[in-house]
């Protein structure tokens, strides 16, 4: 039996990438704007940013690129068949997740030069 998801092309894996960290980046910034400690809170999925973020990870999934899988479930095994890590797409979203908090310094000194440059300020309440 063939699989049945789309091959996702290297150039729509990295701007995929690079909204979604863009969103989840804004949903930490509206945290603060909203006075939530970001010291404290990775993420409210009650957010609209995080949500259009997840909403992206569910149109792939619409589209035929992937399934919305289990968050530790890698894919490696799919792999070894010529298969993409990226079509299980809540353990991809889940990983890039990790790759925002670890650029905000989560739970570390919160600064983050994305937010610096994007957003004018940071976790770290350093300001541009």
């Amino acid at each position: 039996m063939p699989y049945k998801y789309k091959d996702i092309p290297p150039a729509m894996i990295e701007a995929v990438e690079a909204e979604v960290k863009m969103l989840l980046h804004g949903s930490r910034d509206c945290l603060r704007n909203r006075g939530d400690d970001t010291t404290k809170i990775s993420f409210r999925v009650t957010d609209g940013y995080y949500a259009e973020a997840f909403g992206v990870m569910r149109g792939l999934a619409l589209a035929g690129y992937g399934y919305m899988g289990g968050s530790t479930y890698d894919g490696i095994a799919d792999c070894k068949h010529g298969r993409q890590q990226q079509h299980n797409l809540r353990w991809w979203f889940d990983k890039l997740v990790d790759k925002v908090l670890e650029e905000e310094n989560f739970h570390g000194s919160n600064e983050c030069d994305y937010c610096l440059d994007k957003h004018f300020k940071d976790g770290a309440g350093r300001k541009r």
